[in-house]
């Protein structure tokens, strides 16, 4: 994945490299976006941003591609991030995006026709919807941008944003407990399997500040550090 518009990225076939041969990717500035951008960039004395590289059936394994050009002979990188940095606007506009996408797909898998036919979608079986594994994997780069982001960011830019995008996941009726409750106190969409992936991923993204737990404790999360599962 990438979203990097001071380096282009060739070799990716619909964001995916082939699983079962060698794959090549190349990666050249875009020296159009830097030239546009030349003042900032003669200031700062470097251009710096990265990919990610996921296994799709497996999001949880990936690997950054850290990608730094320097100008003007410099070899030192500063590892601060500012919220007025292009990095910052696109990581908003992704979870932006990202947001009426979510709300859209659970919505969709919530609600059955009148007819009950079989082109509607039912919660259990949001997970076999031909849209799921998309979903979840952009759901997964969200967290990973968040974390890459927020371990760089002086401020508390990036951590606002992180609330933003897990409030409306930690609390969407898709994910909370019906009326009736089993045995174990478990209720409605809890006993699903795939809830755990998406609720885990604020314990996930948390892992990396536990300082900030109480910020976001209201939207459920209480501290534990169980694994995310994929």
């Amino acid at each position: 994945r990438s979203c990097s518009d001071v380096f282009r990225v060739d070799g990716l076939t619909a964001n995916l490299l082939d699983s079962h041969a060698h794959s090549f990717v190349v990666i050249r500035p875009n020296w159009e976006q830097i030239r546009e951008r030349r003042d900032h960039f003669l200031r700062e004395k470097y251009v710096e941003d990265h990919i990610t590289i996921y296994n799709s059936e497996f999001p949880r394994e990936f690997f950054w591609v850290r990608l730094r050009l320097g100008l003007g002979g410099s070899e030192e990188f500063s590892s601060v991030f500012h919220r007025r940095s292009s990095a910052f606007a696109r990581l908003e506009q992704f979870v932006c995006s990202f947001i009426p996408r979510f709300l859209r797909f659970w919505s969709s898998v919530t609600q059955i026709g009148e007819d009950g036919g079989q082109g509607h979608w039912t919660l259990e079986r949001a997970d076999q919807h031909p849209d799921y594994r998309q979903l979840l994997l952009d759901m997964h780069y969200a967290t990973d941008e968040l974390i890459y982001y927020a371990l760089k960011d002086p401020s508390d830019s990036v951590i606002a944003l992180a609330r933003t995008l897990y409030g409306f996941v930690q609390g969407h009726p898709a994910f909370s407990p019906g009326p009736e409750s089993n045995e174990d106190g478990l209720a409605g969409a809890e006993q699903l399997p795939f809830v755990g992936t998406w609720k885990g991923q604020l314990r996930h993204f948390l892992s990396y500040f536990p300082d900030r737990v109480e910020y976001f404790r209201d939207l459920g999360h209480d501290g534990a550090s169980a694994p995310l599962e994929t």
